[in-house]
C-alpha cells in the first residue's frame, strides 16, 4: 500500500483504497516513501519491509520497531541489498535516523486508513487464501497463477 499509493509505484491497489490512503497520509510521508517507488528498481531493505497484519507482529509493533531501529541497521541493510547505494536512497543513507522515523510516520498514516479497509476484506482475503490452498493441494496451481497474470510461469522448480 505504501509502494502503490504513496510511492507512485502501482502495484494493484484497488483505487479506492489508493485514494482513502492519499487523502490522509502527510506530504513529508510521500517525500519518505519516494525510494520505494523508484522507476526500475523494486528494491527495498529487508529491515523496512512490512508484514502483512497477521500473525504474531501488530502493525503498530512494526511501526515501533522502525522508530527504535539502529540507523546502523538500515545502513547496513541498503549495502547489502545494493552494494554501490543508487541514487535514489543516498538522502536515506545520509540521515538514517531521520528517515527511518519518517518511514515509520508513513507507515502509521497508512495503516490508520488501511486498518478499517483491511478489516472489511478480511474475509475476502480468507476466502483467496483457502482457494489459493485448495487449488495448490489439488494440483491447480498452473491455472490459478494464469488467472492472477500471464507473465506469471510455472517451472520444474516452482512458480
Amino acid at each position: 500500500m505504501i509502494t502503490d499509493a504513496l510511492a507512485g509505484r502501482h502495484r494493484g491497489l484497488p483505487q479506492a483504497w489508493r485514494s482513502a490512503v492519499q487523502s490522509r497520509a502527510s506530504r513529508r510521508s510521500r517525500e519518505i516513501v519516494r525510494p520505494l517507488g523508484a522507476p526500475g528498481c523494486s528494491v527495498a531493505p529487508d529491515s523496512v519491509v512490512p508484514r502483512a497484519p497477521v500473525g504474531d507482529d501488530s502493525v503498530q509493533e512494526q511501526i515501533d520497531l522502525l522508530r527504535d531501529m539502529s540507523p546502523d541497521t538500515l545502513l547496513k541493510d541498503l549495502e547489502q541489498a545494493f552494494g554501490q547505494l543508487p541514487a535514489h536512497w543516498r538522502a536515506a543513507a545520509e540521515r538514517p535516523g531521520r528517515w527511518l522515523h519518517g518511514y515509520a510516520g508513513a507507515f502509521a498514516d497508512v495503516w490508520a486508513t488501511a486498518e478499517r479497509l483491511w478489516s472489511r476484506a478480511r474475509p475476502l482475503l480468507d476466502r483467496e487464501v483457502a482457494r489459493v490452498g485448495v487449488a495448490s493441494v489439488r494440483g491447480g496451481l498452473d491455472e490459478l497463477l494464469g488467472s492472477v497474470a500471464e507473465r506469471l510461469v510455472r517451472d520444474e522448480n516452482g512458480p
